[in-house]
């Protein structure tokens, strides 16, 4: 487990880890291969008094993978802003790993150009070899 001073919610092998929100926005993982799965809360109380962070993180310790998973209303600069201040928290632990962002708002944010935290985001993630990914409602994919 490489995040530390976080609540950890599940240390498993599901075949789907699910994180959802109060108003039905859902991020969905679908584990087929029964990978070894962490699953964290990062934004917790403690956090919050600190700086706000991403809601949740999901690890795949044998990948060296971490999904940064934050569900939003539909302010996509906000999101990507608290996934860029987890990133420079736990910085010295996330060397080694390959970092994924995710974004799932509740409903798609009014277009408009894309804001300097999600080029700086996307360019962040890219560096470590993850990527960014970003949907209205639901957000479904294999792990």
């Amino acid at each position: 487990m490489i995040l530390t001073g976080v609540e950890i919610l599940s240390d498993d092998n599901r075949s789907v880890v699910i994180f959802e929100e109060r108003r039905g926005i859902i991020y969905k993982g679908i584990n087929s291969s029964k990978k070894k799965v962490v699953r964290y809360r990062v934004d917790n109380d403690d956090m919050a008094v600190i700086l706000k962070r991403c809601d949740y993180a999901m690890e795949l310790p044998a990948q060296k993978s971490l999904y940064l998973i934050e569900l939003k209303g539909e302010d996509l600069r906000k999101a990507a802003s608290q996934i860029l201040s987890t990133l420079d928290h736990f910085k010295t632990v996330l060397e080694q790993y390959k970092i994924h962002a995710r974004v799932v708002c509740s409903r798609t944010p009014r277009p408009d150009l894309v804001s300097t935290q999600v080029v700086k985001l996307k360019k962040t993630v890219a560096i470590s070899g993850g990527d960014f990914k970003s949907a209205s409602g639901r957000l479904e994919e294999g792990i």
